[in-house]
């Protein structure tokens, strides 16, 4: 029996042992556990972290290709309104050049008109002094004569009136120059 009982007390031994490698491999499960835990919360934060960053990343880009479209839609209207202007620098050269014309036609009319005066107040002249020989040479003749104006220079002023009023409509209705020069130099 004492054998049986070495042997028991071999086993019991061995059961101690074994239940004490057990509770300290329990604790270490605990503590690894406990780690793994611990660890775990870290990458849950992390988690968390990196998905609210990448939540705000994908805001910032919806937000860059709208500020894209902004701008590309600008860039557009910016070509646009270039091309526009671009079309817009011959057409107010053309309109310079017109007005350039129609102010020679201007100034020929106005000379013409000045001509057409001074011819007048020449005429004038020569009616007052054959009125003044007139009314002095009265007693040599009863009836006192009259003194026209000869045709040609008031068929003349007309024209030149005539002129300057189809000249400053064709101003006012924006016609190009060489249809108001055509019809300046009519008469």
């Amino acid at each position: 029996m004492a054998i049986h009982e070495d042997q028991t007390t071999e086993l019991n031994t061995k059961i101690d042992e074994y239940k004490c490698e057990m509770t300290q491999m329990a604790v270490m499960n605990m503590l690894k556990e406990d780690i793994w835990n611990i660890d775990v919360g870290k990458l849950k934060v992390q988690l968390t972290a990196k998905e609210k960053s990448f939540n705000d990343l994908i805001k910032r880009l919806n937000v860059l290709k709208s500020e894209k479209e902004s701008i590309s839609a600008r860039v557009n209207t910016l070509q646009q309104e270039k091309y526009s202007k671009d079309d817009l620098i011959p057409e107010l050269e053309t309109r310079l050049d017109s007005l350039q014309v129609v102010h020679a036609g201007v100034c020929l009319v106005i000379e013409d008109v000045e001509t057409a005066n001074n011819e007048l107040m020449v005429k004038i002249v020569k009616m007052a002094e054959l009125k003044g020989k007139v009314v002095g040479s009265e007693k040599l003749y009863q009836k006192e004569p009259q003194v026209k104006i000869p045709a040609f220079s008031a068929n003349r002023r007309r024209n030149v009136s005539m002129r300057l009023l189809v000249l400053q409509f064709f101003v006012y209705i924006k016609l190009p120059p060489f249809h108001s020069l055509t019809i300046l130099h009519i008469g």
